[in-house]
């Protein structure tokens, strides 16, 4: 970063072990090259032991933010944020430019080239959140929408926002759109492509109308009142709504990350005031919690947890973990209940590790005696973490602080809590052919390995992808194959464990 304000928002590895960034930079010195107006987008690309091998930023004289990035299937890199910028890189705003923005959209090459880039929206304010490709090789995109015009066909409900869905072709020519919600507000900030077809996104409401069918009021108060509930909703392929569910309870509840699990539902984080409806054992009165809740691929809810102290405390991201269970990372401000070790000042970066049943297992607070936050995690192939967000401290965990708010990552190890998952150099327990692959895998299992294996696939970005069999074999199957025809092409790993090793392996999928 610089002397000004930076944040991460979004972080991946890419398939030569590095990592893209994307966040925003109000800097104009240090590692900044240039910044054309209030914020631009700044693209990093990073090695694999975390210094610059390129950055990029873009933007106009106005306010430009990155909140998401992904490495597409050519090697390069999509980037979704917002822009309220007329000129400099952005061209076509649909709105005014104060404070007005529309959703911007760029292509990039693995170099950091400009593709392409688009604008979308309307009049009103229009953000994009979250940014994935999707198996045709298009993208698909979630935010939220304040128009009802340009590029936006009708907001449901007259409200304040819709959650807002659009899909796009491999250009960035809108497909279709959608929007979502009822009459206040409601946002969407994480969107996953459903291994049956179809999409899935996940935020929060404030409705009780419109296309939300329950608001978990308990004791309903005037509908204009700021109280929100998670909000998932599951679309068929061209946006019609399959089935959406409400989590949550009286007071503030909003969801911030999804990730698919492997045994085929769903995992949803964020925070929660609440302490009725769905959300028990909140730590304070009147903050919040990180809530984790885990839910089937039709929507019910299996379990929840509320973690932190009698201070505010959010989930930003969560991931599966390849040694089991889920990783959350966020921010904190307490020093009680689940939180030990926390730095001083405002906030620290606060990452907790789940069982698969919710249970903590163990938590860590990361930071200086300035404010962090983290808002993205992913798993690395060496089976450690990487967090990605800001921090404004220049001690403690933070050792080299530019000013303001910098951009921070942080790499941790392989948990050591993991007991009985070490790799066993002198033990692989299977091999892949062949590689690259066009269409089937065949996977065979050691022959010196006794009992039942586990096998599970997932993408250069660390997601677990569900298998198109059953992911348990018996040892003794010494071959097993898999069609991957129905996805795109790319960077994928297989890892297979057993109850004392574990081993994992990459390949190329070409169609």
């Amino acid at each position: 970063g610089g002397t000004q304000d930076e944040r991460a928002n979004s972080i991946i590895q890419t398939t030569d072990s590095g990592y893209a960034v994307a966040g925003w930079t109000h800097s104009t010195d240090w590692d900044i090259k240039k910044n054309q107006g209030i914020y631009d987008f700044w693209i990093l690309k990073l090695k694999q032991d975390g210094s610059i091998q390129w950055q990029k930023t873009l933007g106009g004289s106005g306010t430009d933010k990155g909140y998401s990035i992904v490495q597409t299937t050519d090697k390069g890199f999509i980037v979704a944020g917002s822009t309220n910028s007329t000129d400099g890189d952005v061209v076509g705003l649909h709105g005014g430019a104060n404070p007005p923005a529309d959703v911007w959209v760029v292509k990039l090459d693995s170099v950091g080239n400009v593709l392409w880039k688009n604008v979308y929206g309307g009049s009103g304010e229009d953000v994009g959140y979250d940014i994935i490709q999707t198996k045709d090789e298009g993208y698909i995109l979630t935010g939220l929408t304040h128009s009802n015009d340009g590029d936006v066909e009708v907001i449901q409900g007259g409200g304040t926002t819709d959650v807002w869905v659009v899909k796009l072709d491999k250009v960035g020519k809108i497909v279709w759109e959608k929007t979502y919600g009822g009459t206040w507000e409601d946002r969407g900030q994480t969107i996953l492509e459903k291994p049956d077809g179809g999409y899935i996104f996940a935020g929060y409401t404030s409705s009780n109308d419109g296309q939300v069918s329950f608001k978990h009021r308990l004791n309903p108060k005037n509908p204009s009142d700021k109280t929100y509930d998670f909000w998932v909703v599951s679309i068929n392929d061209t946006g019609k709504i399959v089935w959406e569910k409400t989590y949550g309870g009286n007071e503030l509840d909003g969801a911030y990350s999804m990730i698919a699990t492997a045994e085929g539902g769903y995992a949803v984080a964020g925070y929660a005031t609440s302490n009725d409806g769905d959300v028990t054992g909140l730590h304070g009165t009147g903050f919040s919690d990180a809530w984790v809740i885990k839910i089937k691929s039709t929507g019910e809810l299996e379990w929840q947890k509320a973690l932190g102290g009698t201070n505010d405390d959010a989930a930003n991201s969560i991931i599966q973990t390849r040694e089991g269970g889920y990783l959350m990372a966020g921010v904190t401000y307490s020093t009680d209940g689940d939180v030990a070790g926390f730095h001083g000042g405002t906030t620290d970066i606060w990452t907790a590790k789940l069982s698969a049943t919710g249970a903590l297992e163990w938590q860590k607070p990361i930071g200086g005696s300035a404010d962090e936050g983290a808002y993205a995690i992913i798993q690395t192939f060496d089976r450690g973490f990487v967090l990605a967000g800001s921090t404004a401290s220049n001690d403690g965990d933070a050792e080299l602080g530019r000013g303001g708010q910098d951009i921070w990552i942080v790499k941790l190890a392989v948990d050591p809590n993991a007991v009985g998952l070490a790799l066993q150099p002198n033990h692989e327990l299977f091999s892949i052919y062949p590689n690259p692959t066009t269409r089937i895998l065949n996977l065979q299992i050691d022959p010196i390995t006794s009992g039942t294996v586990s096998v599970q696939l997932f993408n250069a970005m660390g997601q677990i992808i569900s298998l198109p069999k059953d992911n348990k074999a018996s040892s003794l199957d010494k071959l097993q194959q898999f069609d991957l025809s129905k996805l795109p092409s790319g960077q994928y790993f297989v890892r297979v464990f057993d109850r004392i090793t574990s081993s994992i392996k990459g390949f190329e999928l070409i169609h």
